[in-house]
Order: structure tokens, then sequence, then C-alpha cells
């Protein structure tokens, strides 16, 4: 959802924050209007989201870097 916010609202907020959320390949957010700040906060050892990117763990997902 924090990134649809940022790509949908970039005119009307000032930054977003995602935590242990990264962005799925196959995603259908557009890039925002303009630049917008982001906090991406994911652990190094999650045995479930890839932090370089890849397939979560037992959904089949793809999630970027």
């Amino acid at each position: 959802m924090t990134y649809r916010v940022a790509s949908e609202l970039s005119n009307e907020v000032t930054a977003v924050a995602s935590f242990i959320a990264n962005l799925t390949e196959d995603s259908e957010c557009q890039l925002p209007k303009k630049p917008i700040p982001m906090l991406i906060m994911n652990a190094s050892d999650d045995a479930f989201m890839p932090w370089n990117g890849g397939e979560v763990k037992g959904k089949g997902a793809k999630v970027r870097i």
C-alpha cells in the first residue's frame, strides 16, 4: 500500500516509509509524478522476504531489489 500511495499521491504526501515490504515484480504501481523520499526497511537475514530480490518463500511472488 505504501508504494501505491507514493506513486498515486506523490503530489500530496512529502515522504513514505515501508517496513518488511518489497515491491513485487508484477506490481501495478506506476512511477510517481515527481520524486518522493522513501524509507524502506527490511532485514538482511529474513527467511521469507529476500533482501536482494527474488522469490518470496512460500508465496510464489517475486520481488524487486
